[in-house]
């Protein structure tokens, strides 16, 4: 078997995060989500987590993050791998439908961000705190108005 690129960290808590950014999402865009890929500890982790339909026809596909760390907004970019956001173009590119990025930060604040967007790179990159070398690399960072706000705080 091959190596993985890095360990899975997803928890149960991460789990029901994704479902909750699902089902704002799900309302805001009038689609229905459906999972795709399982995160298993011994496979590849797969690349998109999801896809919005209507009517039997896809509409989306979609990365779905929680960022307990930062609130909307705070820094100067929203940073993501670059590698999620070109795996993402690439994906839009062969299917002809959009690939979006949800996120619910620390505010309580969801907003949308298509991966077609321009951004700016980010060299070396990453997070620090779980001591995996696969967390550092390039970023991908968003101006702040390429989100479409889903859920406002109030």
């Amino acid at each position: 078997m091959n190596a993985l690129p890095r360990p899975t960290f997803k928890t149960d808590a991460d789990a029901a995060a994704e479902c909750e950014i699902a089902a704002a999402a799900e309302g805001w865009s009038k689609a229905r989500y459906l999972k795709i890929g399982e995160d298993h500890p011994d496979r590849q982790k797969p690349r998109i987590d999801g896809l919005f339909f209507r009517e039997r026809a896809v509409v989306a596909f979609a990365e779905l993050k929680d960022i307990a760390a930062v609130s909307f907004g705070e820094t100067r970019f929203y940073i993501v791998s670059e590698r999620k956001v070109r795996c993402g173009r690439a994906l839009a590119d062969i299917v002809r439908v959009p690939v979006f990025l949800f996120a619910r930060f620390a505010c309580g604040t969801i907003g949308c961000l298509n991966l077609g967007d321009s951004y700016v790179l980010i060299p070396k990159w990453g997070r620090r705190d779980r001591n995996s070398p696969g967390d550092i690399e390039a970023g991908a960072g968003f101006d702040w108005s390429r989100f479409k706000i889903v859920r406002g705080v109030t």
